[in-house]
């Protein structure tokens, strides 16, 4: 295909297409007798995708690392329309206290005359924040539920899988509500090579035990319980444990023993096959650490008693044996504590 025929197609400009070659967004090949590029339906394909993403103001280094993951297109995309609202937000804030002054100050206004008392600030605060969610609503729910949820949204969409998604994020946004807003920074603190990773590891892991046999169970008790003894002697796993336990753990456990698990259910089988299975896991290594007072007595102190090994039929169990490679500990501890003590 010729560059006058993508320039028909695309309605780019000639040196748009050459900004993306140049840039390694696509790559042409170069007609060796002429000089002449030759653009395949590869190539058009993604000038459509960069063109859409360059709608929405997604950067360059955005649509290169979109390339790069592209499972992570979801990411992508919220990411973009949170950086679009904060910068939204900052204009609104910063015209609506040029509204402020101009309506407030003299023809013969100086300096002196530029001083906003602080509860108007606050108005215009609540002000702007009333309309973003009027205009624009909160959509961190879908985000995250995709994430939380990764191993088991690899199915073929339908109108009803849909639906069901719409009831997961919307049941996750209840049960949340503004730890919320814990979960979606601290995702935004990950890189997509670290959200790719914990995904891929996460799928593995969920599709290991949701096909496990019978003779393999003593295999992933011996391993949860090996993690119940790291936890219990490692420090960083501790601190990481408490930091999260209060604002982000247990909201997201709740989530999933309150209705998250049977829609997780009715969307992907695999999800309840998964869930008897490590349910029984836990359930046997319950058993076992229940027998071994000096164990549980270990846990709860290393982790402050910010541990429950009885509630929601021994939950937070499975929360240790996939805690040391989740999104909780990804980040560097101090950028955690900050991020948490931002909003507590």
């Amino acid at each position: 295909m010729k560059l006058q025929k993508i320039l028909e197609l695309t309605r780019l400009s000639k040196k748009a297409v050459y900004f993306y070659i140049k840039e390694g967004l696509i790559e042409p090949t170069k007609n060796i007798d002429n000089g002449y590029y030759e653009f395949s339906e590869e190539d058009l394909r993604k000038l459509r995708i960069i063109i859409s993403l360059r709608n929405i103001g997604m950067s360059i280094q955005d649509i290169k690392d979109l390339f790069v993951y592209p499972t992570l297109t979801n990411f992508f995309i919220h990411r973009q329309i949170n950086n679009l609202k904060k910068s939204l937000y900052d204009n609104l804030s910063q015209l609506q206290a040029s509204y402020q002054l101009i309506e407030e100050i003299p023809t013969n206004a100086t300096p002196k005359n530029l001083e906003i008392p602080l509860d108007v600030l606050e108005r215009q605060r609540i002000s702007n924040d009333l309309f973003l969610e009027k205009y624009f609503p909160n959509v961190d729910s879908r985000m995250i539920a995709i994430l939380l949820c990764a191993p088991f949204t690899d199915i073929e969409s339908s109108e009803y899988h849909n639906f069901l998604w719409e009831k997961i994020s919307n049941e996750l946004e209840l049960q949340l509500e503004n730890n919320l807003s814990y979960l979606k920074k601290l995702i935004y603190l990950l890189t997509p090579e670290q959200i790719e990773r914990i995904s891929i590891e996460q799928y593995k892991f969920s599709k290991k035990i949701a096909n496990i046999t019978e003779e393999e169970f003593y295999l992933y008790e011996e391993e949860l319980y090996s993690r119940c003894l790291e936890i219990a002697n490692n420090i960083e796993l501790q601190n990481y444990w408490k930091l999260v336990y209060k604002p982000i753990l247990m909201p997201t456990l709740y989530f999933f023993i309150n209705k998250g698990s049977k829609l997780l259910g009715e969307y992907n089988p695999m999800f309840k096959r998964y869930s008897e299975n490590i349910d029984k896991i836990a359930q046997r290594v319950y058993m076992r650490i229940k027998e071994e007072r000096d164990t549980l007595a270990k846990l709860n102190i290393a982790l402050d008693n910010k541990f429950n090994i009885e509630m929601f039929n021994h939950a937070q169990l499975i929360c240790i044996y996939t805690f040391k490679g989740s999104m909780f500990t990804q980040v560097k501890l101090d950028a955690l504590k900050e991020l948490l003590n931002k909003e507590i």
